[in-house]
């Protein structure tokens, strides 16, 4: 067997043998994983013939096997301390360069029906009451039913996360991890590094399957989406998103909402004091299966056809929707979900006015059920009016006790 090492400088971000799969960093040789700062980085990857090899005179270590690209992965989000944006960039490209050489098949060949992973993300710009009322809502409802947990706070220089099996000791991490202003961005110019922090998240194999529930202050500085939605779809990964109708700094609002309308997921714009009451209401959340998910083009007034809504069990199902691909709430006046079957005695439907939903506040999403519904084939129908006819694409997804045992295809 042969290896090829680079060695010296570090010139080029990292360095492979494509025969082995082995990629390696130049560093020092005092740690199990080698500095990453000026040298190079941390870990590598490649067949599990040998746990470990280094050459301690030219300062090498290398590694092998899939193990070892998990624990590294942890020690990378759990040391990574106060670097500046530019070296984030770079370490970010290494995780890329691994996610290239997994296998695919570990990596994406999950089931919605398996042990999954959670991520919350939130701004920096946020307030602590902010954060911890959607985590306490979240985690009132959660009922251990994810594998295992993750947190990160995000927008600031310095980035981090906590893993954990242990929910309880989530929220121990949330509150003892607050946002800090001192770290924040200096200005309203900088953009959200959020679709940073979900790649990095979804370069570890485990996280196929996973939810992400992502509470966002600032506003990414870019449209590009192609990459992301296309991993988060080979992860098979769902996020929920929820960001401030008043944001710090950033460019586009559209971003966020546009990956999870590719996605499954659900993106909503929110008054930032009724955050925590908002998470109540995310079934996208809660130990909840995805069963139906529709992208609707809407403008002005209608009543147009959906794709049919195969229930797949008897039983009670909740659905979310959203009520604008923007915001705060201006266009919308009303909104008429409606399924229909012959035979069944659940036939029935949602409708939901603008004078009804300012009662409750001024945002752009709604979340109802449980509804009962036999397992068999609903026609779906939804009236709207809005009150210009400027096209807009709403999200609707339904969720169900019982889960599926296949992924839902992606309405692009």
């Amino acid at each position: 067997m042969t290896f090829s090492i680079y060695h010296g400088p570090p010139i080029l971000p990292w360095a492979s043998d494509s025969a082995t799969g082995l990629l390696f960093f130049y560093g020092p040789p005092i740690l199990p994983w080698a500095s990453d700062f000026f040298t190079g980085l941390r870990f590598c990857h490649g067949p599990p013939i040998l746990p470990w090899a280094s050459d301690s005179a030219m300062g090498l270590r290398f590694f092998y096997g899939p193990p070892i690209l998990e624990q590294s992965r942890k020690l990378f989000l759990s040391s990574y301390q106060s670097e500046n944006q530019a070296v984030f960039s770079w370490k970010l490209e290494f995780f890329r360069s691994l996610s290239m050489v997994e296998d695919v098949n570990y990596a994406n060949n999950c089931l919605p029906n398996q042990p999954s992973r959670f991520l919350f993300a939130y701004s920096n710009d946020l307030t602590g009451d902010q954060v911890m009322d959607s985590w306490n809502a979240f985690a009132s409802r959660s009922n251990l039913f994810f594998d295992s947990y993750e947190i990160s706070r995000f927008d600031r220089f310095e980035e981090g996360a906590l893993i954990t099996s242990d929910i309880n000791s989530m929220t121990d991490g949330v509150l003892h991890n607050l946002p800090n202003a001192t770290e924040s961005f200096p200005d309203a110019s900088y953009g959200s590094d959020i679709l940073n922090i979900m790649e990095w998240f979804l370069s570890d194999p485990e996280a196929c399957g996973s939810t992400m529930f992502i509470i966002m202050k600032r506003l990414p500085n870019t449209q590009d989406i192609s990459q992301m939605a296309s991993l988060l779809q080979q992860r098979h990964s769902h996020i929920t998103v929820i960001i401030s109708e008043n944001p710090s700094g950033g460019l586009y609002q559209d971003t966020m909402y546009k990956l999870a309308s590719q996605t499954n997921g659900i993106c909503f714009f929110e008054e930032d004091e009724m955050f925590g009451e908002a998470s109540y209401w995310l079934p996208s959340i809660w130990p909840l299966f995805l069963v139906y998910s529709v992208n609707a083009k809407v403008s002005g007034t209608e009543s147009i056809s959906l794709p049919s809504f195969n229930a797949p069990f008897n039983g009670n199902y909740y659905f979310g929707m959203t009520l604008q691909d923007h915001g705060p709430l201006d266009t919308f006046r009303m909104l008429d979900l409606k399924w229909y079957n012959s035979g069944s005695l659940f036939s029935g439907g949602c409708q939901e006015t603008l004078e009804h939903h300012i009662n409750w506040g001024n945002d752009t999403y709604i979340g109802k059920g449980s509804y009962q519904l036999d397992a068999v084939n609903y026609e779906m129908t939804l009236g709207f009016e809005f009150s210009d006819n400027k096209e807009q694409i709403l999200q609707i997804r339904f969720y169900s006790y019982d889960s599926i045992d296949y992924w839902l295809p992606y309405d692009n």
